[in-house]
């Protein structure tokens, strides 16, 4: 993209063309070249990046419940075993001969499986206690369940990095962008400290950085890789492929403006009407439709074919 800005100013500064309409974000080094109209959006920076794929387990179902829950439900379910044999083997006054300990913990652990046993306990304490057993068996199903419906569904994103800030602190994601552009100029001019050790980072290892954003996202796609680009089009990738993601925060706010020869009469004439447009909310419209819509609906029929994770529009 930044040989496309500089062949649109070489055209507009050379060839006395009318106006080019892009995604020219405004800046001083532009400005000196060719004029802009007032900003008709704004884009912000973000970095984009591969979501890690999560390993599968052997032992994936047990992923739902901590080991603790496991650990006190099986002790549980010896106590409750332990007083029902106590209660129909000593009852007083429905005392059951044939009452083994083994024959109560297996219709305790059946119980808790919902697997379904012979017989119920004959006494009233022992009644209670199946009982109230079955209504804990009940709630731990359904946690269990909604837990396990959850897990499959939502697939949780573990980065080495949650924030553009956590980048300078770790060494498994490189990350870069395009050569020349706007965007690395500015991590090599700015003055807040971690925006300069990442234009450090990236002026020293020239692996990062690459000639054409299309590039940069082919290396995102590879993994281990984040590309610093513009947010409208970084959106834009987002929606369309599932596996990958951005990390914010947004960072840089620059506008959007049409590009002009040097002292055109009709600069002031376009950037009044494109702020009459934003006034009335025609800008939005237009932004709604194409940018967020369109990208909905075209995500929503690629996902539904080739896709399986968890994001949705």
């Amino acid at each position: 993209m930044c040989e496309l800005y500089s062949n649109q100013t070489f055209f507009l500064s050379f060839q006395n063309a009318t106006l080019v309409a892009a995604s020219i974000s405004i800046n001083a080094k532009r400005e000196e070249a060719i004029d802009f109209t007032k900003p008709f959006m704004t884009r912000y920076v973000t970095v984009i990046m591969k979501i890690p794929e999560t390993p599968t387990k052997l032992f994936e179902f047990i992923s739902p419940l901590s080991h603790i829950v496991y650990l006190c439900t099986l002790s549980a379910c010896i106590v409750v075993a332990c007083c029902l044999y106590f209660f129909e083997k000593f009852s007083v006054y429905q005392k059951q001969e044939n009452v083994t300990f083994k024959n109560c913990v297996w219709y305790t652990f059946g119980t808790l499986l919902e697997g379904g046993t012979d017989g119920v306990p004959t006494t009233t304490s022992g009644r209670i206690i199946l009982y109230t057993w079955c209504f804990f068996a009940l709630i731990l199903i359904a946690s269990y369940t909604a837990n396990w419906a959850a897990f499959l569904t939502v697939k949780k994103f573990k980065a080495p990095v949650k924030s553009i800030y956590d980048l300078t602190s770790q060494k498994e994601i490189k990350y870069g962008t395009v050569k020349s552009s706007a965007i690395l100029s500015f991590f090599q001019t700015s003055n807040v400290e971690t925006f300069r050790k990442i234009g450090i980072e990236m002026s020293n290892d020239e692996s990062s950085i690459v000639n054409t954003s299309a590039m940069g996202y082919a290396k995102v796609r590879e993994g281990g890789y984040g590309f610093f680009w513009d947010s409208t089009v970084n959106s834009f990738m987002t929606n369309r492929e599932c596996q990958l993601t951005t990390i914010g925060p947004e960072f840089t706010p620059r506008g959007y403006g049409i590009g002009v020869p040097p002292g055109a009469t009709y600069l002031e004439e376009f950037s009044i009407n494109i702020l009459r447009l934003g006034d009335s909310g025609f800008l939005d419209e237009l932004q709604q439709k194409y940018v967020y819509i369109h990208f909905t609906h075209h995500f929503n029929k690629v996902s539904s074919i080739t896709c399986s994770c968890k994001r949705s529009c």
